[in-house]
């Protein structure tokens, strides 16, 4: 896929970053949710494969301080109800068999969204006690309160999935989730966290283009500003896998007041 655009920063241990107009970032994330949302490439046993392995995908070193800081807030939580979570994007369960691995199951209610209908359909055969939504980030901010069962709830966490959405359609699914719980949780590529990269244009970065991945790096703390959360925490991870540079963390935000 070639970028046409602005050049910000990068190269060596980092991906390169750049600046672009709202067609070029139309023109990606139509990429990107073409192959995210039906893997049309991927065979049945590549797809069965892909499910399996990402039961565990929460355990890998490099998950280690996402799963720190949501064992903090479920430590934090009300003592007399369930922690509650919407996992956005989140697989069949990821989080979920993580958490399920420390805590009773019982004191965890767990709001699957996910795009993926075998993502769903397998978490909805191993987790029927919790609750399943197939719908994409387009549909999310539309839907009702009564989707979700009881609102609020206690975090919005959302893991490697934001930076594969345009920026539009971020702040719409922050926007709701702001109606959701006063935390938010995210793991992300944060080289535009802050806005170091750029404000007020989108800018992606060549995660894999020979695969045609490139994906968006997001002005996070702008997104919150207008949902009235701020930033409390924030903090780097390491790679995930051999094609991923630096640049990914962790970005924990609240409700201001």
């Amino acid at each position: 896929m070639e970028i046409k655009g602005t050049f910000l920063g990068g190269g060596g241990d980092h991906h390169n970053y750049i600046g672009v107009d709202e067609a070029t970032a139309d023109m990606v994330y139509d990429v990107l949710k073409g192959f995210w949302t039906t893997r049309e490439n991927q065979s049945e046993a590549e797809i069965k494969k892909i499910v399996e392995n990402y039961r565990q995908s929460s355990f890998h070193d490099s998950m280690e301080p996402v799963r720190k800081k949501n064992s903090a807030l479920y430590s934090a939580r009300d003592p007399d109800r369930p922690f509650s979570m919407i996992d956005f994007g989140g697989a069949n369960g990821s989080a979920l068999y993580f958490m399920t691995s420390l805590f009773p199951e019982e004191s965890l209610r767990y709001v699957l969204v996910e795009g993926f209908l075998p993502f769903v359909e397998d978490f909805r055969q191993h987790f029927p006690g919790h609750r399943a939504i197939h719908a994409g980030a387009e549909q999310f901010p539309d839907m009702p309160n009564t989707d979700f069962g009881e609102t609020p709830l206690d975090v919005f966490f959302s893991s490697h999935v934001l930076y594969l959405i345009k920026p539009v359609i971020v702040r719409a699914i922050l926007e709701r989730a702001s109606r959701l719980t006063d935390t938010i949780l995210l793991a992300d590529n944060l080289k535009n966290l802050h806005g170091e990269m750029d404000r007020e244009n989108p800018v992606v970065f060549d995660y894999l283009p020979e695969n045609a991945q490139v994906y968006f790096s997001h002005f996070f703390e702008g997104y919150f500003d207008d949902i009235d959360f701020e930033i409390v925490d924030e903090f780097p991870t390491q790679p995930r896998a051999a094609e991923m540079k630096l640049g990914f963390g962790v970005v924990h935000a609240r409700r201001r007041g």
